[in-house]
């Protein structure tokens, strides 16, 4: 399960994991009329880092499923979660248990464009 954990002030959003489960978030991307983007010959993408300088990326698997209504699902299988590490440290907020991340779409004209990022918070798992 992946869920928001906080929306912050300067737009990004913060997203808690739970370490050895299946990651899946579903988002709908508007306007800011709050219509559809439709998604027609995008592409999307997304990464979990530990720091933004980190060199090892954990991809999240991200699809279109509705482009007409702007719908993409990101999500990551349990045996990758399970593999990222953690603290041991009950608190997800721990810094050893806290990641980055953003999802990007991209144009078949090549332009990229992010439309999501934060922290990501790993709730460290305790059956292996």
């Amino acid at each position: 399960m992946l869920t928001v954990a906080k929306q912050n002030s300067d737009g990004s959003i913060d997203l808690l994991g739970k370490q050895g489960a299946t990651w899946e978030l579903i988002l709908t991307l508007t306007d800011n009329l709050d219509n559809p983007i439709d998604l027609t010959n995008y592409t999307v993408r997304g990464q979990i880092r530990k720091s933004y300088q980190s060199s090892t990326a954990y991809d999240f698997i991200c699809s279109i499923i509705d482009a007409i209504n702007g719908k993409i699902i990101i999500s990551m299988p349990a045996n990758l979660t399970a593999s990222i590490p953690t603290a041991d440290d009950s608190n997800p907020k721990a810094p050893d248990n806290t990641y980055v991340y953003d999802i990007e779409i991209k144009s078949i004209d090549g332009v990229v464009t992010r439309i999501l990022e934060g922290r990501l918070y790993v709730d460290p798992e305790v059956t292996k």
